[in-house]
């Protein structure tokens, strides 16, 4: 008795016994021959039993396969993309921690000051009070905090920070700090800068350095509202 079922495509009953049968061999639903899409060519091979027979998809099974790709891709992009906005969102926190650091980090350092060229003795205070003295006689140095920074023993004494008890004092100390010119030629004294500071201001000096050597002139470091900018002096000669 043979055995009867429907094409996918045409839907009319198969005859096993008299049509030619193409079988899926992803989903194995039948088609016929005719019915599959096929060349004659490609028929006979598929309906011969040799190993170089190729493998039959029908047309379902290929579209299938390709929205499956298509959703693969669209998965793996959008991995990419949480990916890609996890680790923005990871450096935003980090930049918007480093800022909130920085901020604090200056806020501890404004009251304070650095001298250098200053000697070491057992006791630091009489030369600081001098040097405060000359440069700004008006503040008050009475319990201001005075630290020697590094270790001792190299060709140059440690510098040393010196905490004042507010930051118009050490204003004032900068503003005037010129004074010691002509009576402690040897001291230079500097705002308690941070890291990001410093660094900073090793590129702003590298870039004065690297334009002075390209010819520009009278060229100088500006200090704007605390930063280090490079500036023209309108005294040209």
């Amino acid at each position: 008795m043979p055995l009867f079922k429907n094409c996918v495509t045409c839907d009319l009953c198969i005859n096993f016994d008299k049509d030619e049968v193409c079988i899926c061999d992803k989903c194995c639903l039948l088609y016929h021959s005719q019915c599959s899409g096929l060349s004659r060519s490609d028929i006979q091979l598929l309906l011969t039993s040799s190993k170089q027979r190729p493998a039959f998809h029908c047309n379902k099974c290929i579209s299938e396969k390709a929205q499956m790709s298509d959703l693969l891709k669209t998965i793996s992009d959008l991995q990419a993309e949480l990916h890609h906005l996890k680790q923005a969102k990871e450096e935003k926190s980090l930049l918007i921690d480093d800022v909130v650091n920085e901020i604090n980090d200056r806020k501890r350092r404004e009251n304070n000051i650095i001298i250098y060229g200053l000697e070491e003795s057992s006791n630091d205070s009489p030369q600081v009070k001098e040097i405060l003295k000359v440069v700004a006689p008006s503040i008050c140095t009475d319990d201001i905090g005075i630290i020697r920074l590094g270790k001792s023993g190299r060709n140059r004494p440690p510098p040393v920070k010196v905490v004042l008890h507010k930051k118009d004092d050490v204003l004032v100390v900068l503003r005037n700090k010129r004074n010691l010119k002509t009576t402690h030629s040897n001291i230079a004294i500097s705002t308690d800068n941070t890291k990001v500071q410093q660094e900073h201001f090793r590129r702003v000096r590298a870039e004065l350095e690297q334009r002075k050597m390209k010819g520009e002139r009278n060229l100088f470091i500006k200090y704007v509202y605390g930063t280090p900018t490079i500036a023209v002096s309108k005294n040209v000669n």
